[in-house]
């Protein structure tokens, strides 16, 4: 059994759901490049959200259909006085368009606050604007991986060699 989950500029990822619901969704997160402290959940295509975070320990196969394809959502949690309010954004660029999803996935939206566009879509990590590749490249000094430390062009093989060997 596998399930597909749809994100970013018309991505997908397939994930096995026979494991716990917390592993897959930090799986999920992994793979589909979320950040670190995203909330994420999954809906289906009509705007069905799974509501995967009200039940942790259980295993994914309980809520999903074979070769089900799904939709990733990040959540986000409104406070307004003592009411708490969790709003579904779509990260499947294009879908915040979608008035009859995103209506689904927040039916009752507070007023000035707008269902699914609370937040523009972010680029997924390791991600370069052409504004920042263009940086890199005319950057004068590269970084080495492992060290950091700066390589100039007139750096020989024999003096970074060296310097990598007497860390060692």
């Amino acid at each position: 059994m596998f399930i597909t989950v749809r994100f970013g500029e018309d991505k997908q990822q397939i994930f096995n759901p026979n494991c716990v619901i917390k592993i897959l969704l930090q799986h999920i997160k992994k793979k589909c490049n979320c950040d670190k402290n995203d909330i994420v959940e999954l809906s289906d295509e009509t705007g069905s959200v799974k509501n995967l975070h009200s039940n942790l320990t259980d295993y994914g196969t309980e809520y999903f259909s074979e070769r089900e394809t799904l939709i990733l959502l990040r959540v986000e949690k409104y406070a307004e006085g003592e009411d708490e309010r969790l709003v579904y954004i779509p990260l499947l660029e294009g879908m915040d368009e979608d008035e009859e999803f995103i209506q689904k996935l927040n039916p009752n939206p507070k007023p000035g606050l707008s269902a699914g566009k609370s937040r523009p879509f972010s680029k997924p990590r390791g991600s370069l604007d052409s504004d920042e590749i263009k940086l890199s490249k005319t950057k004068k000094a590269m970084l080495t991986p492992k060290f950091n430390k700066p390589i100039n062009k007139r750096t020989s093989l024999r003096n970074l060699t060296s310097s990598l060997t007497k860390r060692f």
